[in-house]
């Protein structure tokens, strides 16, 4: 499985690190298609993850979450960020900050197994690498 992220959701999810708390968490939109073996995070949506009901989205399938918090000495994910992990969530992404404006995205993979949630780190690509580069175009981003 590769996993490509558009350029502009992971501006985005940068600049909710440094947000009011409304920004800080939230869902990860995207696209899934069975006969291919990648998958698509085309934006990220702010939402409160704690409501126990996923916004509407006209603009795409939500197919994780994410949370931005300060930059710890390691990085741990809390019981918190695994209960908030929706049936059917493939992914987490934590964004983490600090002082001095530095930003670090972790993106991991959702395992739900036997009721227990549990994440493991996946490696991310980003789309497009250049303004240039339609590679990804044509190979056929899937609409959303």
């Amino acid at each position: 499985m590769e996993v490509f992220m558009s350029t502009t959701c992971y501006a985005s999810l940068n600049a909710f690190a440094f947000g009011d708390p409304e920004f800080k968490e939230g869902l990860l939109i995207g696209s899934v298609q069975e006969t291919s073996p990648r998958i698509f995070i085309t934006a990220a949506m702010p939402c409160a993850l704690r409501s126990g009901q996923l916004p509407f989205s006209s603009f795409g399938k939500p197919i994780g979450i994410f949370r931005c918090r300060e930059k710890k000495l390691r990085t741990d994910i809390s019981v918190n960020d695994l209960a908030s992990l929706f049936p059917g969530a493939l992914f987490f992404c934590l964004i983490e900050s600090d002082n001095n404006n530095n930003v670090t995205q972790h993106l991991f993979k959702t395992i739900f197994d036997n009721g227990f949630r549990s994440v493991e780190p996946i490696e991310f690509h980003l789309f497009p690498e250049s303004l240039g580069d339609n590679e990804l175009l044509i190979a056929g981003i899937p609409e959303v």
